[in-house]
């Protein structure tokens, strides 16, 4: 009597020991979703600027509008006006502190405001903070132009320092991915970390050079400066468009350091709390 052999299909199962680490699943799954989020860039521009009669053109108006309003206070009644190029001075550090505060609060919107597509279905909870941070990016670049035009204006001679300006820019990016997954995982289980954060970031505001030269600190904050990651990358954008210098090997690579390392704790903490985002949405 011949056997009959059935053919047996190869049922699909879920074997937790592949997912041994959910730190590299994860990032592996943000690269696989990527075109997601370029996605949900573009979506966000387009709603953001839809129904605003000048558009796309607020992304460069409103930075300097608020430059505008700003260096005639200071320079008329802070009298920061024998800081060299202050207008351009200005603008570098409202465009970087605009990259790193809109940044990390929108990854704290996008992330908790998506939990119903969440709760539906798959996707990496990553991508929705990698998509704000994206779209303020995006926003930066766009910005960069008028910073270039307002230096030209000021007298500034175009440099080939101005190539160094993406590097600053990128470190800033990284930093504020990092910051932007810790506050984002922590608000799915406090909604007071909005909030809270909101009030952190303007004093971190006020506490960097953003406004004022450095050299008006007292010594101990002036000193601590040199460890802020945020006064770093504004310093080198100012540098490299305003006054045509690089910084050397060692300070260059702090910065970049720095946001290597807050990127790698946000990434380790958002990842080892995401699996108890499903139930706090």
């Amino acid at each position: 009597m011949s056997s009959v052999r059935v053919p047996t299909e190869r049922v699909p199962t879920y074997d937790s020991a592949r997912v041994k680490l959910q730190s590299i699943f994860e990032l592996k799954e943000l690269v696989r979703y990527r075109y997601l989020v370029w996605n949900l860039i573009a979506r966000d521009l387009k709603v953001r600027y839809k129904r605003s009669f000048l558009g796309f053109i607020w992304v460069m108006l409103n930075p300097l509008l608020m430059t505008a309003v700003l260096a005639i206070v200071f320079i008329n009644f802070m009298r920061f006006g024998g800081v060299q190029y202050y207008t351009g001075y200005l603008l570098a550090g409202i465009l970087m502190w605009n990259l790193f505060s809109q940044g990390s609060v929108a990854a704290m919107s996008n992330l908790t405001g998506n939990a119903g597509t969440l709760r539906r279905m798959y996707i990496p909870p990553s991508v929705f903070v990698a998509s704000a941070i994206g779209s303020a990016l995006v926003n930066l670049v766009f910005a960069l132009a008028p910073l270039f035009i307002v230096a030209v204006v000021l007298g500034v001679q175009p440099s080939i320092t101005w190539l160094f300006a993406p590097v600053p820019i990128l470190e800033t990016a990284v930093f504020t991915l990092g910051i932007g997954l810790i506050v984002s995982a922590l608000m799915v289980f406090y909604t007071d970390v909005y909030e809270i954060y909101n009030v952190v970031l303007m004093l971190g505001m006020y506490l960097t050079p953003i406004f004022y030269p450095l050299q008006i600190l007292p010594e101990p904050l002036r000193s601590a400066e040199r460890f802020n990651p945020m006064f770093l990358t504004m310093e080198g954008l100012r540098d490299a468009v305003l006054y045509g210098t690089l910084p050397s090997l060692r300070d260059a690579a702090l910065p970049a350091a720095m946001a290597l390392v807050m990127f790698v704790v946000g990434w380790l903490f958002f990842t080892r709390l995401e699996g108890k985002f499903a139930y706090q949405f």
